[in-house]
């Protein structure tokens, strides 16, 4: 767990069957502990809490970022740094399109594994920051009517409709406490690497209008939910190359070799002679990789998503 003024608190937590749930948002004092009191580790990290608690402002100081035109405002995304400019902008998109919050979830599962909760999770948040330290600790996902829509469905919907013959499912009924049992799902799915992305915008209780507001502008949701986990994507991508300090020419050797199964191509692309790629490319990739035969390590890049 880590907390940055300028930026937010990231939390990380390592179950033992190796799957991990993250969380990105911004926090003050106050937001600070609603979450560390909805901590199921409350205790264990309370030294933690106090010390952060210590560093952060009251308030949060607002940003100010307003956007004009949403669409543009999406074609954006792609220059936020980090998930914490991320929400900020997202947040700010939100709010122009007739939302108060939103959490965004981006999933990936393990097929292979035959299981159907998430091996990896990430969660960015802009609400009360309780309601995901509930969700998460309480193993929530397994029953979210919300995601099991988003899994299964493409079309963005209000969760008015979901909620429509469960209005007294526990689920629903903490999402109410929330201001989250209004608003509307927007799903993005991404099915080379297994990824779920939901998109939650909830409306406050007192605003009138905004479920329909929210439903007039579904598409725009819908295509900013996409762009959200194609920034992760790309994010996530971007981090494994420089992980192993990976150049584009060792991309793209990867990539050529990993659907040629060639050397040959692999010297058309690179401008040298087979015995060089052998020599060169080959040999520095592998000892990058810490594998010992070129297939190896461009299986190993399909893997992690550094190859698109």
């Amino acid at each position: 767990m880590a907390v940055d003024l300028a930026c937010g608190l990231k939390r990380e937590l390592v179950c033992k069957d190796g799957t991990t749930r993250i969380q990105y948002l911004h926090v003050n004092k106050a937001a600070l502990y609603d979450f560390a009191t909805a901590d199921q580790f409350e205790l264990k990290l309370l030294k933690h809490y106090e010390s952060m608690l210590e560093r952060l402002p009251t308030e949060r100081p607002g940003s100010g970022l307003t956007v004009g035109n949403p669409l543009e405002a999406i074609g954006e995304l792609s220059e936020c740094e980090n998930e914490f400019q991320l929400i900020e902008q997202v947040g700010a998109i939100v709010r122009t399109l007739g939302g108060s919050q939103f959490v965004y979830h981006s999933l990936q599962f393990d097929y292979a594994k035959n299981t159907s909760e998430a091996t990896h999770a990430t969660y960015l948040i802009d609400c009360r920051p309780g309601w995901m330290q509930q969700y998460i600790s309480k193993a929530w996902s397994l029953d979210d009517p919300y995601l099991a829509y988003a899994a299964r469905n493409l079309e963005p919907v209000l969760t008015s409709t979901l909620n429509s013959d469960r209005l007294n499912h526990w689920f629903v009924r903490g999402a109410r406490d929330h201001a989250f049992v209004r608003g509307l799902i927007a799903p993005a799915h991404f099915t080379r690497k297994s990824l779920l992305g939901m998109l939650h915008v909830g409306c406050s209780g007192a605003a009138k209008g905004q479920s329909e507001t929210l439903w007039k502008h579904r598409l725009i949701l819908q295509v900013l939910s996409v762009n959200i986990l194609s920034w992760q994507v790309n994010k996530a991508r971007c981090d494994g190359r420089a992980k192993y300090d990976l150049d584009n020419i060792d991309v793209r050797v990867m990539r050529t070799y990993l659907i040629r199964k060639s050397v040959h191509d692999v010297a058309d692309i690179t401008g040298v002679t087979a015995g060089t790629v052998y020599a060169t490319h080959f040999k520095r990739i592998n000892r990058k990789m810490g594998t010992d035969r070129i297939a190896l390590a461009a299986e190993k890049a399909f893997a992690e998503g550094l190859l698109d």
